[in-house]
């Protein structure tokens, strides 16, 4: 992340698909804590994937991190339904965006169907170079009476 933020230029957006349990004070003991938001802080728009342990993602990193230009992506399927693998929690997810059953490039050249935020956070990430901005909403999920924000372009 230190090399991304050394080569950074205007507009950039990093798309992170990796991560782990972290347990309590995630969000201040991570690894990733400082490089993550000082990225987010130079203007590099950082979309992260919450994680797929039906677990509260405030609990994996770097998926726990908030910052400005930070975003945690929860995932849903193609009829907004929530994923039921996907990590939770208001913050720090942000975004929700379809991650089940996503048709993606695979192995070897080959392609897939996959399911996960990993399949969800590309989706944002994309949204968030094109716009240039914040995501705009476009309805909402409810999981355990929290709404969670449908990330759209436009």
């Amino acid at each position: 992340m230190n090399h991304v933020a050394s080569k950074d230029e205007p507009g950039d957006v990093v798309n992170m698909s990796l991560g782990g349990y972290w347990g309590s004070n995630c969000a201040t003991g991570s690894s990733y804590v400082t490089a993550i938001t000082n990225l987010g802080i130079a203007g590099t728009r950082v979309c992260v994937a919450g994680g797929n342990s039906s677990d509260n993602a405030a609990l994996y990193t770097p998926a726990c991190i908030n910052g400005v230009n930070v975003y945690t992506i929860a995932a849903m399927d193609c009829a907004k339904a929530w994923a039921s693998y996907s990590n939770y929690g208001i913050p720090p997810t942000d975004w929700i965006a379809t991650g089940s059953s996503v048709y993606s490039t695979y192995k070897n050249g080959g392609y897939a169907t996959l399911s996960g935020t990993s399949m969800a956070t590309p989706h944002v990430a994309g949204i968030v170079h094109s716009r240039q901005a914040d995501p705009l909403q476009n309805g909402s999920v409810i999981k355990n009476g929290v709404t969670y924000k449908i990330a759209v372009r436009q």
